[in-house]
């Protein structure tokens, strides 16, 4: 898997046997996904996140503590199945990248909890990416974080060096949400 620097707002904290255990785990669990060559990004994408949200559960036990990092890793939500937001962005970035689709980690802040730091995933889907939360996806009963256009996600504020000219241009956004009839 290729190693991309880190966005702004993301801290690698993971060691080595951990990050090596939760790569293992990514390629397991797409594998047993089973993708074909034929599978689209969209159902791989649903596939992936669909796990994240009903496997993963939040720590809400560590995520204040400054000295516990481990929730923020991609291994806590891949192995442990319990993580902070930056966990779940991780381990979701990690999957995709694993079943072939473009994506990145973006990190700002969240409207809904007070502008507290955030971390959410972009990926993309015919050319354009969509925003993806799996955070406050996570344990519900329906998906409303799933694959939307900066329209619909205005709930999360991007960190400025992910509203540059040249990040944009890099990563087209979809205005609208993804409509698979389209």
């Amino acid at each position: 898997m290729e190693r991309r620097q880190l966005p702004p707002g993301v801290t690698f904290r993971n060691r080595r046997d951990r990050d090596e255990e939760a790569s293992a785990a990514a390629k397991e669990l797409v594998r047993d996904f089973r993708f074909r060559p034929w599978t689209s990004s969209y159902e791989k994408i649903h596939t992936v996140y669909d796990w994240i949200c009903r496997n993963v559960t939040y720590d809400k036990v560590h995520r204040k503590n400054p000295y516990y990092h481990l929730c923020s890793t991609a291994y806590a939500a891949l192995v442990q199945h319990t993580a902070a937001c930056q966990g779940y962005c991780t381990a979701l970035y990690r999957l995709l990248r694993e079943a072939g689709i473009s994506c990145r980690i973006v990190t700002g802040t969240s409207s809904e909890e007070s502008g507290e730091l955030h971390a959410w995933v972009i990926a993309a889907v015919d050319g354009l990416y969509y925003s993806l939360d799996p955070t406050w996806d996570a344990g519900g009963d329906e998906y409303r974080y799933f694959l939307l256009g900066t329209d619909e996600f205005a709930d999360h504020i991007r960190g400025d060096a992910f509203l540059t000219e040249e990040f944009l241009l890099s990563y087209p956004m979809a205005e609208r949400s993804y409509n698979l009839s389209e």
